[in-house]
């Protein structure tokens, strides 16, 4: 994958990310959440981290923000998978990837990002 690309990649899941919601919003929101394509653990930088991919085309990478998960996204997931491969991934320390076992960095969890996207590439 080419810098260019996975530039755009994650540009584009910046703005994906949503705010914090409040619990009640959240318990709402997961009810929402379609059935992905293909769910588990993925290895990457060494470590195991959850994802869920929903649709397909052109990949579209979601980060949760603190404190919450994939999940949070709800409702939304289906709308961005009618034209997009979605990618939902829960950062270390969150959801279904819990504690890593090493210390939580931005650029840990970034690499771990940028190594899931690679796999999904050589997945398409």
């Amino acid at each position: 994958m080419s810098r260019r690309r996975m530039v755009q990649l994650l540009a584009a899941a910046t703005m994906a990310v949503a705010a914090a919601f409040p619990a009640t919003a959240q318990e709402v929101a997961m009810s929402e959440v379609p059935e992905p394509n293909e769910s588990g653990y993925a290895a990457v930088n060494g470590v195991q981290v959850w994802y869920q991919t929903y649709g397909v085309g052109e990949p579209l990478v979601l980060l949760h923000g603190g404190l919450s998960w994939l999940e949070a996204f709800g409702p939304n997931i289906a709308r961005l998978a009618e034209h997009r491969q979605v990618i939902g991934v829960d950062l270390q320390g969150h959801g279904g990837t819990g504690a890593l076992g090493r210390p939580m960095t931005f650029e840990a969890m970034a690499t771990d990002i940028a190594e899931l996207i690679k796999a999904s590439d050589t997945r398409r």
